[in-house]
C-alpha cells in the first residue's frame, strides 16, 4: 500500500473554490481502480489549511491518478489560490517528501 498525506493552504479568499474543487476531485477519485481512500479535511483552527490523505494498492495506481484528466483538471483549478504545500509519500519501507 501507498499512503499520500500533507498539508494544501490556500489563500482565504479562494477556500470555498478549492472546497468544491477538492469535493469534484474526491468524488471522481474514489472510483479509480486502486484507490481505497482519498479525501480532503479542513482544519478546525486554520481553516485555510487542508489535510490530504490517501491510500493507494500500488504505485502504479499512483501514478495512473496523477495522469488522469480529472487530476490534471483539479490542478489547473486551485493553482491560483495555493499559498504553500506539503504533501509525502509513505510506502511500507521509506517515506519520500512529493
Amino acid at each position: 500500500m501507498i499512503i499520500i498525506c500533507g498539508t494544501i493552504e490556500v489563500k482565504e479568499e479562494g477556500i470555498e473554490a478549492y472546497k468544491k474543487a477538492a469535493a469534484v476531485a474526491t468524488e471522481i477519485t474514489l472510483t479509480e481502480e486502486g484507490c481505497g481512500t482519498y479525501g480532503f479535511f479542513q482544519s478546525l483552527d486554520k481553516p485555510t489549511v487542508f489535510r490530504v490523505y490517501e491510500e493507494w494498492e500500488s504505485k502504479d495506481n499512483l501514478r495512473a491518478h496523477g495522469a488522469a484528466e480529472h487530476f490534471k483538471a483539479f490542478g489547473a483549478a486551485i493553482k491560483d489560490i495555493v499559498v504553500a504545500r506539503k504533501i509525502q509519500m509513505i510506502e511500507p519501507a521509506r517515506i519520500v517528501d512529493l
